[in-house]
């Protein structure tokens, strides 16, 4: 599938504070690529975690967003871009009062996250 249309994508809302819309995926054809959009509610976080095999590319779409990067912490802005490079671990931290929307993407169709303690 060539061209994916963003109405024809279902949003995830399995989490209350996190809906997830996976616009590239093997689902869609890919061989070696994860995209999509985060929405993360008002005072809400993605949990600390890492991606022990690949790589995640974060996109601020609408505004400030509180991070931590392995040891750095500070404050994604629109149109801000981070890297979190494999093994390395990282969370976005929603501390407005509007949902926040993120783009993420993966060099991998076989997305693996483990979930850190806090």
């Amino acid at each position: 599938m060539g061209v994916i249309k963003r109405k024809d994508i279902k949003l995830d809302e399995s989490s209350p504070n996190l809906k997830r819309l996976t616009l590239i995926s093997d689902q869609h054809g890919a061989g070696y690529l994860t995209f999509g959009e985060l929405i993360i509610a008002p005072g809400k976080s993605v949990p600390l975690h890492t991606h022990p095999t690949h790589e995640e590319g974060m996109y601020s779409l609408d505004g400030d967003l509180q991070y931590i990067l392995g040891d750095e912490t500070g404050v994604l802005g629109k149109g801000d871009a981070m890297l979190a490079p494999a093994g390395l671990k990282h969370k976005i931290t929603n501390a407005s009062s509007e949902p926040r929307r993120v783009m993420f993407i993966f060099p991998t169709t076989n997305v693996k996250r483990e979930v850190l303690p806090e």
